[in-house]
This record gives C-alpha cells, sequence and structure tokens, in this order.
C-alpha cells in the first residue's frame, strides 16, 4: 500500500515537472518570437484580387461581333483618317488661276524670242532667204500678239493686286525662264571664246565678224529677257 503511495507521488511531481518546463518552452518562445524582425513584403498590404470569370456560354454571337475591332471600309478612309483635321492629299499641284496666265505668257514669251534670234542669226549670216525665214517670222507673228495680251492684262492686275507679284506660278517660271535665257547667253559665249580660239590656231573657216554678230544677237534677245526678268524679280522683294 505504502509503495503505491509513493509511486502516485512520483508520477505526480514528474508530470507537474514537464507542464513546468512546456509553460517556459512556451514563454521562451514567445519572447523570441516578440524580439524576432518582423519581414515586411510589398504584397501583403494589399489583399489579393481574384479576376472576375466570364461564362462564355452566356456570351451572345451578336455581342461577340461588336468586340471585334472595327476595319476601315477602304485603304483611302484609313489614310486620311490618320491626318490631322482629315484633310485631303493633294496628288497634283495645280496652277493658281492667274498662274495659268502668267504661264500662256511664258510659252508665248520662249516662242517669240527663239522666233527673234533666229530671224537676226538668218540675216546676218546671209541667209535671209523667203524659205528660211517662213518658220522663224511663224513664230513671231503668232507669239508676239499672245504674250503682248497677257503682259499688259497681267501687268494690270498686278497694279490692282500687288500681292500677284509673289505668285508661286508666276515666280516659279520666272526662275526657269531666267536658267533658260542664262544657258543661252552661257552656251553661245563658251562657242565664241572657241571659235576665236581655234580661228588663232589657224583652223576654222568662220569669220570673226559674224562670231561677234551672233554673239551679239543671242545677248541681246537672251541677255535682254533674263535682264528684265531679274530685274523684276528683285524689284519686287525690295518692295517688301
Amino acid at each position: 500500500m505504502q509503495d503505491d503511495y509513493q509511486v502516485a507521488v512520483k508520477t505526480k511531481t514528474e508530470d507537474r515537472t514537464d507542464s513546468d518546463n512546456n509553460d517556459r518552452q512556451k514563454d521562451q518562445d514567445k519572447r523570441d518570437d516578440a524580439n524576432r524582425p518582423k519581414e515586411s513584403s510589398n504584397f501583403s498590404a494589399f489583399p489579393k484580387k481574384e479576376s472576375p470569370k466570364i461564362d462564355i456560354s452566356k456570351i451572345s454571337i451578336d455581342e461577340a461581333e461588336d468586340s471585334k475591332p472595327q476595319e476601315p471600309a477602304n485603304i483611302e478612309s484609313a489614310m486620311l483618317g490618320s491626318l490631322p483635321n482629315d484633310q485631303p492629299v493633294a496628288v497634283v499641284k495645280t496652277l493658281s488661276v492667274r498662274g495659268l496666265e502668267y504661264l500662256f505668257m511664258s510659252v508665248a514669251l520662249w516662242f517669240g524670242a527663239a522666233g527673234l534670234a533666229w530671224t537676226l542669226l538668218a540675216v546676218a549670216n546671209n541667209a535671209a532667204s523667203f524659205e528660211s525665214l517662213a518658220l522663224p517670222v511663224t513664230f513671231l507673228l503668232v507669239s508676239l500678239p499672245v504674250f503682248a495680251l497677257f503682259f499688259l492684262r497681267l501687268k494690270k492686275a498686278e497694279l490692282a493686286n500687288p500681292a500677284l507679284r509673289f505668285d508661286p506660278s508666276k515666280r516659279r517660271l520666272s526662275q526657269i525662264t531666267q536658267v533658260v535665257a542664262f544657258l543661252a547667253c552661257f552656251i553661245n559665249a563658251i562657242t565664241f571664246v572657241y571659235m576665236i580660239l581655234t580661228k588663232v590656231a589657224g583652223g576654222g573657216d568662220v569669220s570673226i565678224g559674224k562670231a561677234v554678230i551672233n554673239l551679239l544677237i543671242i545677248l541681246a534677245v537672251a541677255g535682254g529677257v533674263l535682264a528684265y526678268y531679274w530685274h523684276d524679280e528683285h524689284r519686287s522683294f525690295k518692295k517688301i
């Protein structure tokens, strides 16, 4: 009987010791957790949101068609839609109303100047037969009245509206005329110098007098056209 009592007391004492040890271990773990630095996460503060689930079976065919990206009706509308203010692009540049008249005047001037120079050169080189003068005289008879008509008409319009002096069509044609007149003078000057050098070297049968007259005729016609347009263009810009 006494032995059973001692065993019971011993067992109870051991259980109490184990319970105390467990309590002390729990207290130690709590203190360790309190002293341990807490880890931070950028995603812990935001609750995770689940993406909404869409039931594909409930989507109708019409809704599926509407959700497709709309294609342009044609390529042209797509190109124009990408431009600011939906402005159309000019494929071919057209002349202004007065610009077309300046073109007519310039063409008449070119043919008239060519006919005049041709006629003078034929007379200077003793080739003034009716057959040789028929074509250049025809140029003169047709071109001079047309040139005079448009020249007077456009000069009157420029006096009434000075802004026409800066019309892009007029300036473009004026510059083309100046370039052509300059090339005519330049090429004939080169030809004259070449003929002189050839004559000095003992070659060539061209008369120096006729070469000088031919050069003067070209300089008078083409140089006169160049000088007029040069002066007119620079005078217009000096008045700005």
